[in-house]
């Protein structure tokens, strides 16, 4: 974190002057018409609604000098009975820096009740919650409750802070409808700010206002650091300071649903962020305090918990990596065999950090044989440079935890850390803290777009996007019609992400629990059997199945879709307007070879048909062609793309019901 404080004045006590801090909601006295359900919120199904989330941060000063941060929030829900069991998002997290840790100064959380239209107030004695808040350094502010009567809760607390690069930023949005959402900030002129901001509900933005603010400050000769022959003066002067005040309001918020076409639930979200870029006053030209890469790199290779644990001798591996590249040549065949020494021996135990775990080294965690994924990946780097082979960290997020900024190296921003290891003619991405990878593979999480290489001499950027990541599959089903009804055998055989998603589904919950997941996805029409499952274990293999199935006939006709498949494309939902994030691309073949026995006619076949969206975004070829008493069927479906912007959303919608309806036609075929 930056610290830079601070100009040519130090701020010892602040007197407001002109204080612009009235919200334009006012949280008036709770009566017996707030517990009416609010019009215009459709989605009552929910149970819960904000009346209204109001936020405010300001800049005082404080005791050491400087500036610190006073962030106040209050937070009014409406939750009708025993319809909603709350467990509320307000999830707090305090930062600790050089300066000491952030504080929560107070907490007030009152349920409201109804009763004979008399409104009753019960008021929670938050005092050992905040304790634990302030010694964990964060914690939930919520509690899970099953309501037995309608019931307003009112939630406020107020954090101080004396980091001015934690100038905090506000979700527009929650989990559930909101009335009324506002955030306000006042920044002092001496700072710079460039404000961010996600999603697409247009907000309605206050005029940025403009005023003169009086503190009372010392007076310093010089900026704090620089050996100027400054002195403190022991008077105080007033001195004013421009403001800029800052305020954003939403009205009527939906809720966000969260659904397969969004890489995480908040990555749509509407809100805004603040990135400090800058510090200036009347007689200096603005200094930035923002770090690039170059000084993140440098100060990242120098942390005992992250540079220095690989880039040191670390000769104590020496035999290790002897005993694991032994008899090896080729430098891919050494690091494939590091990376599945690493992977099948050591249990990761968190997978969000980017550092060693604080209190340990890299000896500690080989020992102990668990730890992070950092942990983990960072050990993998130093085995691989001791047995000759170049590796570098790759610092990334995860797709739930939301996208990250190209133009800023914003740390904790980042909490996934992987591999690269340069083979001379290629270079590979190696995750050795999941044990369902095979070599040169990643986690469908870690295509999330921009990740970082850190290397000695430079930081390099790459696009780990899920418009990279293909799902392709061929599946072929040899099929008869006789008297027992539709009967034969379906193989398939799955793609990277395809293959990986099986081993989790199996490793979880066994093959058994994944058969049940085939039979739901054939659907009650389609009896199964027979499962078998091929390479589970062999993880650089993908994964492949063949069972055998049976759709009865009713009376004298035979229908049945003849696309079977457990691969389902997530339909748009007519009222998104957010961009689509979907997990991968996907080349996915279906042929079927069906033999019909004689006495029995065809009377419906689907159509041929070819569909194309925006040239060749997404392609879909659907052949079915009958030749006396065998008809064969091939559809293909080829998704180019994984993400796609607001302005293909429409596009996009089509093709996925198109290619919905048509693979649902079914085939009519009757006894003579």
């Amino acid at each position: 974190m930056n610290r830079y404080f601070l100009l040519y004045f130090l701020l010892s006590a602040v007197h407001l002057v002109n204080a612009q801090d009235k919200s334009s909601y006012q949280f008036k006295k709770i009566t017996e018409a707030d517990f009416n359900w609010p019009t215009g919120i459709t989605d009552s199904s929910a149970g819960v609604v904000v009346l209204a989330d109001v936020g405010r941060t300001e800049f005082v000063g404080n005791d050491e000098g400087g500036f610190s941060l006073i962030y106040k929030r209050h937070k009014r829900v409406l939750i009708r009975k025993l319809r909603y069991t709350w467990e509320d998002d307000l999830i707090l997290n305090l930062e600790k820096g050089d300066k000491g840790p952030e504080k929560l100064l107070s907490l007030d959380i009152t349920d409201h009740y109804l009763e004979n239209g008399a409104v009753i107030e019960k008021k929670y004695d938050t005092k050992d919650q905040l304790k634990i808040i302030n010694q964990q350094l964060g914690n939930s502010i919520g509690r899970s409750i099953t309501y037995s009567q309608d019931c307003i809760v009112d939630i406020s607390y107020t954090i101080q802070s004396f980091y001015v690069a934690n100038l905090r930023g506000w979700n527009f949005q929650t989990t559930v409808p909101c009335l009324y959402s506002e955030y306000s900030v006042s920044i002092p002129d001496l700072f710079g700010y460039t404000t961010l901001r996600l999603g697409s509900i247009p907000l309605e933005k206050i005029v940025s206002d403009k005023r003169m603010q009086s503190f009372a400050a010392k007076k310093f000769a010089g900026p704090a650091g620089y050996e100027t022959g400054g002195v403190f003066h022991d008077e105080l002067y007033s001195l004013n300071v421009l403001m800029h005040d800052r305020k954003w309001i939403l009205r009527k918020a939906p809720a966000i649903n969260y659904d397969l076409n969004s890489a995480t639930l908040y990555s749509q979200v509407n809100s805004v962020e603040f990135q400090w870029t800058e510090i200036k006053n009347a007689s200096q030209t603005p200094q930035p305090v923002i770090d690039g890469w170059k000084t993140v790199r440098e100060r990242l290779l120098s942390y005992e918990n992250f540079g220095l644990a690989y880039l040191s001798e670390n000769e104590w591996l020496e035999e290790t990596v002897a005993k694991i590249t032994k008899g090896l040549v080729g430098s891919e065949e050494k690091a494939k065999s590091c990376y599945i020494w690493v992977r099948d021996n050591f249990k990761c135990t968190d997978q969000s950090e980017i550092y060693l775990t604080n209190g340990h080294s890299l000896k500690d965690i080989f020992q102990s044989k668990k730890g992070s994924v950092s942990d983990i990946n960072l050990l993998l780097i130093a085995i691989l440079r001791k047995a000759g082979i170049q590796a570098n960290p790759v610092l990334l997020s995860w797709r739930t935890s939301g996208a990250i900024y190209f133009d800023y190296p914003i740390l904790h921003k980042f909490n996934y850390l992987i591999v690269e290891a340069d083979l001379l003619d290629k270079k590979v991405l190696l995750d050795a803290a999941e044990p369902l990878l095979g070599f040169g593979l990643l986690q469908p999480e870690c295509y999330n777009g921009p990740a970082w290489v850190i290397e000695k001499e430079q930081v390099r950027k790459l696009n780990i996007s899920a418009d990279n990541y293909l799902e392709e599959q061929q599946t072929i089903a040899n099929l008869k019609v006789n008297d027992q009804g539709l009967t034969g055998s379906i193989s398939k055989t799955y793609g990277i992400p395809g293959s990986f998603k099986v081993r989790q589904k199996i490793k979880e919950s066994g093959e058994l629990s994944f058969g049940f997941f085939l039979q739901a996805a054939l659907g009650r029409k389609t009896k199964m059997s027979d499962l078998t499952i091929d390479s589970i274990l062999l993880i650089d293999e993908p994964i492949a199945i063949n069972y055998e199935i049976q759709v009865k006939a009713k009376g004298d006709s035979l229908v049945f879709e003849p696309v079977f498949s457990d691969e389902y494309i997530v339909p748009i939902n007519p009222e998104r307007t957010d961009p689509v994030e979907m997990p991968y691309t996907r080349n996915l073949v279906y042929v079927m070879n069906l033999e019909i026995e004689k006495g029995y006619q065809v009377v419906k076949l689907p159509k041929s048909v070819k569909y194309q969206m925006n040239g060749q975004e997404a392609i879909f070829e659907f052949q079915c062609v009958q030749s006396g008493q065998a008809i064969q069927l091939r559809s293909k479906i080829q998704i180019m793309k994984a993400n796609f912007s607001e302005e293909a959303i429409g596009a996009l919608r089509d093709y996925i019901q198109f290619v919905k309806q048509k693979t649902y036609e079914p085939i009519v075929i009757k006894k003579m």
